[in-house]
C-alpha cells in the first residue's frame, strides 16, 4: 500500500493541517501545542514523504533504514537549531526542547513503520 494513503499517515497529515490552519486563524491553542507540535510531527511527515518519492522511483519494498531516519534527525536538528538561530536570531529561537521533539516523531516513523511491515508478514 502506498505510504500517503495508509490511514496512521494520513491522519498525522491532517491533524498537522488543522493545527496550521487553527494557528494562522489565531486560535489560542495549548502552549505545548503551539510551541512543539509541528516540531513534533515534522519528522514522521518528511520521512513518509522521503519514503513515498523513494518507492516511486526505484520500487515498492523499499525502506528507509534507522541510520537514514537519524541522519534526518541530524540535519533538521543542526539546520533549525543550530545554524538558523546563529545566522538569524530575530527569526530562529535555539531550543532543546525542539531536537527532543525532532527525536519523538523521528522514533513515531520507526515504529510506525516496523509495526506495519510486521502486520504485512515482512521482517
Amino acid at each position: 500500500m502506498s505510504i500517503i494513503k495508509q490511514p496512521f499517515f494520513v491522519f498525522w497529515c491532517i491533524a498537522y493541517l488543522l493545527y496550521y490552519m487553527l494557528k494562522h486563524l489565531g486560535y489560542d491553542l495549548p502552549v505545548f501545542i503551539r510551541n512543539y507540535f509541528s516540531d513534533f510531527i515534522c519528522l514522521f511527515l518528511i520521512n513518509g514523504f522521503a519514503l513515498q518519492l523513494i518507492r516511486w522511483m526505484k520500487g515498492q519494498d523499499l525502506e528507509l533504514t534507522v541510520v537514514q531516519v537519524i541522519f534526518s534527525w541530524a540535519c533538521c536538528s543542526l539546520l533549525f537549531e543550530w545554524v538558523l538561530p546563529h545566522q538569524n536570531p530575530k527569526v530562529y529561537t535555539q531550543d532543546y526542547w525542539d531536537v527532543a521533539s525532532y527525536g519523538v516523531g523521528a522514533m513515531m516513523f520507526l515504529l510506525w513503520r516496523r509495526n506495519f511491515r510486521l502486520s504485512e508478514g515482512k521482517p
